[in-house]
């Protein structure tokens, strides 16, 4: 399985000076000490970045290794200048990875110039971005550097390592300011998706320490405000594809006895609609790794909510959805979130003791040797169940590391024989 890049850089030629410093920076950099250990980052550092100039110089296709290397990265900075809005390949890079991932990855940098002339045609489709700006008249280097960081990595390192308490102060932090500042711009499409990307990122850390009806009540702002914005452009992908994941991230909240839904929200409708909307745009874009992990988690959540684990339909299921996460990896799109719906899949399957599968059972392997090095709470979520379904006394141990860190199941526990 191929490594995946922490980020990709983006550049005009002109600016190459400016990619070259970046890319040192970023590579030096690590993460302060209460957010290093445990947050998925190599440590606490942030490598590799691909730079394309100089990653690519002995490759024999230009194209394809940048398609491969922008399908491969966590997050895209574009430098933007003067230069960078009048280059075709820096364009064309932006339009390549939002086809993949979602615009929320984007992060920008200013070093020359002023907004807007300086931001390329595919970023000006998504509204005005945020920006770190390196001009010496604004953030500078120093500054300039520590916000870009602040945006790629700080707010999930929290999560990753453990510390939920402070990933929902990140979280509620982000969503207070986002909504600001898209009540301020109410005409600028990219803020009011900014802000339901925060709302949904505070649901989910809220869902972590058991918080069930304010995971409902952001889940449910997130959709509206996406909903808003498809109702005045139906055809926009990337707004439906987060409309039908934060549907599959609401239902989940189902799976834990206290959830009371909102008015007007059905969960099997929900999910059953989340279902098929997202084999639709599968089809259209197979590659698209935020489409596979929505698919995987809402395969994983309807077996959790599936009554009668014999019946053929349960059985199907569960075997695409193998088969959905071995294609995966095979394509070394798995990130940790990625990871640990593919382990929970996992093991869901093993408890409805479907035939054998020797794939499977490798992927199963190496996920919960990672699991047990890890920090990463859903991750471990899946490694307790794994080790009780199996029988193994250790999974109490590892209820008590999520306990200490105030995680709370949507599930309830198995016991450790499994029942």
């Amino acid at each position: 399985m191929k490594n995946r890049y922490k980020a990709f850089i983006s550049y005009s030629h002109s600016d190459e000076t400016w990619a070259r410093w970046l890319h040192r920076k970023l590579e030096r950099y690590r993460l302060p000490r209460s957010v290093r250990h445990g947050a998925q980052v190599g440590g606490g550092e942030l490598r590799p970045i691909f730079r394309d100039r100089d990653e690519l110089a002995s490759s024999g296709n230009l194209d394809a290794a940048i398609l491969d290397a922008l399908q491969r990265s966590d997050a895209l900075i574009v430098i933007c200048s003067p230069a960078a809005a009048k280059s075709r390949w820096v364009n064309q890079e932006i339009l390549e990875f939002c086809r993949v991932q979602p615009a929320d990855r984007v992060f920008c940098c200013i070093v020359e110039g002023d907004p807007p002339g300086v931001f390329p045609e595919a970023l000006a489709v998504l509204g005005e971005p945020l920006a770190a700006d390196f001009r010496k008249t604004r953030d500078g280097r120093r500054d300039g550097l520590t916000k870009l960081v602040a945006g790629s990595w700080l707010g999930t390192a929290s999560s990753r390592r453990g510390d939920l308490a402070a990933a929902l102060d990140y979280q509620a932090q982000s969503r207070v300011a986002r909504e600001a500042l898209a009540s301020e711009h109410a005409d600028n499409l990219h803020l009011q998706l900014w802000k339901a990307v925060a709302q949904a990122n505070e649901a989910s850390a809220h869902a972590m320490l058991g918080r069930i009806a304010e995971a409902e009540t952001q889940y449910a702002l997130a959709q509206k405000t996406v909903q808003d914005l498809l109702d005045s452009d139906p055809g926009n992908q990337q707004w439906r594809r987060f409309l039908l994941s934060s549907t599959v991230d609401r239902t989940e909240l189902a799976l834990h006895p206290s959830y009371s839904p909102l008015a007007g929200f059905d969960v099997s409708t929900g999910l059953r609609k989340a279902i098929e909307g997202l084999i639709q745009l599968r089809e259209a874009e197979p590659m698209d790794r935020r489409v596979a992990l929505a698919l995987l988690k809402a395969y994983r959540i309807r077996l959790a909510l599936e009554r009668d684990h014999d019946r053929p339909e349960a059985a199907a299921l569960a075997s695409g959805a193998r088969e959905l996460a071995a294609a995966q990896y095979e394509r070394g799109s798995v990130d940790p979130l990625m990871e640990s719906e593919i382990y929970q899949l996992l093991v869901l399957s093993q408890v409805r003791q479907l035939p054998g599968n020797p794939r499977r059972d490798k992927l199963a392997t190496d996920v919960r040797d990672r699991a047990r090095r890890s920090d990463f709470p859903r991750l471990l979520d899946a490694l307790a169940r794994d080790l009780a379904f199996s029988g193994n006394a250790d999974a109490e141990a590892i209820r008590a590391r999520l306990s200490s860190m105030g995680y709370q199941p949507l599930q309830p526990w198995p016991s450790t024989d499994g029942k």
